[in-house]
């Protein structure tokens, strides 16, 4: 799937056996190993085509956050792994506080903005360290209906509604 400024967006979002279910049958696969071989094949299969694409925008649930994804799709596509953000993971704030994810949605005193083309979303955007994956962009929405939640990446220079509008289009809710 590719948005309005060329960006090629994955997303990755399917329902799985279990890796040993009970009764006839062969194994199915854990989630992690399908989603690699998902995500391997669709951009093999760009390869194969020759088509010339920028390095991909993978948008998947809160779970591949701790699947170890985010190095694979950095190294492998040169590419970015956005997810919804996990109440549990720990960040440092560049003015040395640390937040655990569930305390980053209750705070008022983010620098809260609004953008035109996202009609009724306010949104901030912060960069912050994880002990895990490093540094990292953490962007804070404020939709009406929705409440608010959090979505995850390595550090980026992709503007905040550019990933808003990547993580709208999932193929998911």
């Amino acid at each position: 799937m590719v948005i309005g400024d060329g960006k090629l967006v994955i997303p990755v979002d399917f329902t799985v056996r279990r890796p040993a279910p009970p009764g006839p049958g062969r194994p199915g696969r854990d989630q992690l190993t399908w989603l690699q071989v998902m995500r391997d094949r669709t951009w093999a299969a760009l390869q194969r085509r020759r088509l010339q694409w920028p390095p991909p925008l993978v948008v998947a649930a809160s779970w591949v956050g701790d699947a170890g994804l985010r190095e694979q799709v950095a190294i492998h596509q040169q590419g970015i792994l956005l997810v919804e953000g996990k109440r549990t993971e720990v960040f440092d704030l560049p003015d040395g506080s640390r937040l655990h994810g569930q305390a980053f949605l209750p705070r008022s005193d983010w620098p809260w903005r609004e953008d035109l083309h996202l009609p009724g979303i306010r949104y901030a955007r912060l960069r912050a360290t994880s002990p895990t994956y490093g540094p990292v962009t953490v962007v804070i929405m404020d939709q009406p209906g929705n409440g608010r939640y959090d979505l995850r990446c390595r550090a980026t220079t992709i503007a905040a509604p550019r990933l808003i509008r990547a993580w709208g289009r999932r193929a998911w809710g």
